[in-house]
């Protein structure tokens, strides 16, 4: 995570050319019978650790007050999907567990045990107050690049251990969770953009969650140039696609532009071609929506609130040709002023206005 000005940003891109690099039930799903997406986010995703970076002090209970302040925000503004990205990340588990295992990331053991917040369960207890659903996401088990490194040696080791992994937390979880009513799917947090060489990764992992689970989809979300076809689709098992729009870097392909404009640019199309991709594949297709931006100041860093005309562009584009958009991410992009127990964030709080606005006409 990254905290520089008003944004926090995980680098979830990683640049292929560069080394950087509802519940729903399970249908199939025919060309003609999809209803475009609301002009409007029902979905949203919440990075974990990003709670403790907007909150206004460390402590449980301001963390706890913080944690499901947001979710009645995202709540009053319409929202009824929640996607946490990761249970775990850069050393730290957001829900207690006994598992333990070694990071490669950051070359140390990673323990449950020492969560500092519950983050899942917390947002767990609100969703089910509210009525709203709940997608868990695994993690990157310690391993970022992983869906990107087929061809380095070792790579089908690495695999294997992310794998096992992936099915021990994905096991906690539905142990710990699995009786909220809240609990809405999960989410694979490795992105790609090979789908049919990810597939080694998330098929067994896709399974394995639907054995916890039959009646709880799976969800992954594809990097900004995805390799897809229809064949790939179909034969994947995983049930969701949220395409990330990739906006808030300017992204074309291979390179972050940092001009929105030079990615809004081919929304139209590229999304078009995701709808012809899942017609008649009986495969889901959200929008993953970013509603941050960044100038390529200091890199691929400093992330802070867009604009809502920008946000707006995005929704109406994408909005065709999905079945759900989904925003990424909540918190230190958009923020209620009743946030009684974060730092105000006055660019977040903009968008937040702006959006309520525009939703209320």
């Amino acid at each position: 995570m990254q905290q520089l000005g008003d944004g926090f940003m995980q680098e979830r891109r990683i640049c292929v050319d560069s080394s950087c690099i509802l519940a729903v039930m399970l249908v199939v799903v025919t060309a003609g019978e999809v209803d475009a997406a609301e002009s409007r986010l029902r979905g949203m995703w919440i990075e974990p650790a990003a709670i403790s970076m907007v909150a206004s002090d460390a402590s449980s209970q301001t963390l706890e007050r913080c944690t499901r302040e947001s979710v009645q925000a995202m709540k009053s503004v319409g929202v009824t999907t929640l996607i946490l990205a990761y249970a775990e990340y850069n050393g730290t588990f957001f829900y207690p567990s006994a598992i333990e295992f070694f990071d490669q990331d950051i070359r140390r053991i990673v323990k449950g045990a020492d969560c500092p917040f519950d983050v899942y369960g917390t947002i767990l207890t609100e969703a089910d107050r509210l009525g709203m659903q709940v997608f868990l996401g695994l993690g990157r088990g310690g391993d970022t690049p992983l869906l990107w490194d087929f061809d380095k040696p070792g790579w089908h080791e690495r695999n294997e251990k992310a794998i096992a992994l992936g099915k021990r937390i994905a096991s906690d979880l539905a142990t710990e969770f699995g009786r909220h009513p809240s609990f809405g799917g999960w989410y694979l947090t490795h992105e790609m953009n090979d789908l049919s060489r990810a597939s080694v990764y998330y098929d067994p992992l896709a399974e394995f969650c639907h054995s916890l689970s039959p009646r709880k989809p799976v969800l992954v979300a594809p990097a900004g140039t995805p390799i897809i076809t229809k064949e790939s689709l179909m034969k994947s098992k995983v049930d969701i696609f949220a395409y990330q729009d990739a906006v808030g870097a300017g992204y074309v392909p291979y390179k972050n532009t940092y001009d929105p404009d030079k990615r809004i640019a081919m929304l139209g199309k590229t999304y078009a071609q995701y709808a012809r991709w899942h017609a008649e594949t009986g495969k889901r297709i959200w929008s993953d929506l970013e509603v941050w931006e960044m100038n390529g100041k200091q890199g691929y860093s400093g992330a802070y609130p867009a604009a809502f005309e920008r946000v707006k562009r995005q929704i109406e584009i994408e909005a065709p040709h999905v079945e759900m958009l989904t925003g990424y991410a909540w918190h230190g992009y958009l923020q209620s002023p009743n946030a009684s127990a974060e730092r105000p964030i006055p660019k977040a709080r903009e968008l937040f206005e702006a959006y309520r606005k525009r939703i209320d006409r």
